[in-house]
């Protein structure tokens, strides 16, 4: 079939690796692949697509062929059970598309994936065993990166150079624990989210963000006890940056946020416009709090500590307060003249 373009095998059985491939083909996609290499005549310089979910080897052998695939442009591994490490891939420098989501047992990527210069999407979604991740990438291409459900990651990589072109980031459900320096150098970003992470303290990187309109990070909470290590980060927001203009919806959830964090906040998120402070720990809503002149919306649902509300921005058209369990009488009041306002 010398003039074959696409071959793509689903459910299938094979007790045998082909014998021969066309170098016609422009598209592979072979589910459960037979074999860990490829036939050795094989010529796949036309090749764009190669795709091979539930791969049943810990690593690809593409050492003898990688070479050849000068026009490869997406790269799979999908939902492959067996598979562990990620290989050197720095010949690949026309790789636009490299996923190997729901690879349970993947531990290891080759360094060389931080250095793709054509790369737009990366996807470890649900990769729960990777700890080995590139140190430091510099992907000027970059438009989407997934690391959904990597629990086991603990570290987000260095970033050399500016990339400008990723624009969300969702750090969920990971384990990483703190945002490097060069973290700025994602320059347009404007959307943040991390969640499910073991995180120390508050990323003071998240100051530099030029771009940044809507940040959200969940914590686990601390079971009842009162923390300074996200006070500490905004200490170390203040040290570093210049208050933020542009964020206008910030979320700290089961951040174990204490009193200290609002006049932080306010010398650091002047304009924010929602504020979201479920499950933390401050006993308090302070008079500074009515300076949020642009406050619309505040949430400070499920904080079991917080006895008194000693003030609340003028511009407000939301508040909630479910399960305070702590609040005092007098704030009670406060609580209930307040949400008559809202709805008058």
């Amino acid at each position: 079939m010398t003039n074959l373009k696409t071959l793509i095998i689903k459910n299938g059985c094979f007790s045998e690796s082909p014998k021969h491939l066309p170098k016609s083909l422009r598209v592979l996609e072979w589910w459960k692949y037979p074999s860990e290499n490829f036939p050795s005549d094989f010529q796949p310089e036309m090749l764009c697509i190669l795709k091979l979910p539930n791969y049943v080897y810990p690593s690809p052998k593409l050492d003898s062929l990688s070479k050849k695939l000068v026009s490869l442009k997406v790269l799979t591994f999908d939902e492959s059970d067996y598979l562990k490490e990620i290989p050197d891939l720095s010949s690949l420098q026309t790789l636009q598309e490299l996923s190997f989501r729901w690879c349970t047992s993947l531990t290891t990527i080759d360094s060389s994936v931080g250095f793709l210069p054509k790369l737009t999407r990366l996807n470890a979604n649900h990769c729960d065993k990777l700890r080995n991740f590139p140190p430091v990438i510099q992907l000027p291409s970059l438009e989407h990166l997934n690391l959904f459900g990597c629990t086991s990651l603990e570290y987000f990589p260095e970033i050399e150079g500016e990339m400008k072109n990723v624009t969300r980031l969702h750090l969920l459900c990971t384990g990483i624990k703190d945002l490097p320096f060069s973290f700025r150098n994602l320059s347009g970003l404007w959307n943040l989210c991390l969640s499910g992470h073991e995180m120390c303290k508050l990323p003071s990187v998240i100051g530099m963000m030029p771009q940044l309109l809507y940040c959200y990070i969940e914590g686990r909470g601390n079971k009842g006890r009162i923390s300074r290590k996200v006070e500490e980060g905004f200490q170390g927001i203040l040290t570093h940056s210049l208050p933020s203009q542009n964020l206008g919806s910030l979320h700290l959830i089961n951040s174990n946020l204490s009193d200290e964090f609002f006049q932080l906040a306010l010398a650091w998120f002047p304009n924010v416009k929602w504020l979201d402070l479920r499950g933390n720990n401050f006993t308090v809503l302070p008079e500074c709090i009515q300076q949020f002149h642009f406050l619309e919306k505040l949430i400070v649902d499920d904080c079991l500590y917080l006895r008194e509300i000693r003030g609340l921005p003028l511009n407000l058209k939301k508040f909630s307060a479910v399960n305070c369990k702590s609040l005092s009488p007098r704030a009670k009041s406060l609580l209930a003249n307040q949400v008559l306002l809202l709805f008058n």
